[in-house]
């Protein structure tokens, strides 16, 4: 999978075309529209799965701060048991914010986010491209008198 400077330089060489050879650039364009659909779909998965894992890790903190864990779950998270008193639910939210376990899935989600955006705008690029096509494809003719 492509990070974020990859993909835009992937797509810096997949959008430039040749007005000359206009017809191989129109045969490329559905593996091109194939090659981005699939990053769309593998980073859209990646984002399902990171908020899966979100879910689980916050219900896992809410577990902790209300000291409902025991010694063998707080060990197999390597966490030490929370000593302060249970947080009333007004307080938890405070709590969940402020975790950087939380904090740093939040933030590979919206990494995540940016990509799917990304190649979205992408994929919209390429759908637009028919026009594009028609459109040279019309000038040319005009161009030639026709």
């Amino acid at each position: 999978m492509l990070n974020n400077t990859q993909l835009m330089e992937e797509w810096e060489k997949d959008s430039r075309f040749d007005r000359t050879n206009l017809m191989h650039t129109m045969y490329s364009h559905p593996m091109l529209h194939s090659k981005y659909l699939t990053l769309l779909q593998d980073y859209k998965l990646k984002l399902r799965k990171h908020a899966m894992k979100y879910a689980k890790l916050k219900q896992t903190k809410i577990r902790y701060y209300s000291g409902e864990m025991t010694k063998e779950q707080l060990e197999e998270q390597g966490w030490q048991q929370y000593l302060f008193k249970k947080p009333l639910k007004s307080e938890m939210e405070a709590l969940l914010d402020a975790d950087a376990d939380l904090q740093l899935l939040q933030e590979e989600s919206l990494y995540v986010e940016t990509l799917v955006t990304a190649t979205e705008a992408i994929m919209k690029d390429i759908s637009n491209r028919y026009y594009l096509f028609k459109n040279l494809v019309e000038y040319e003719k005009f161009q030639a008198g026709g």
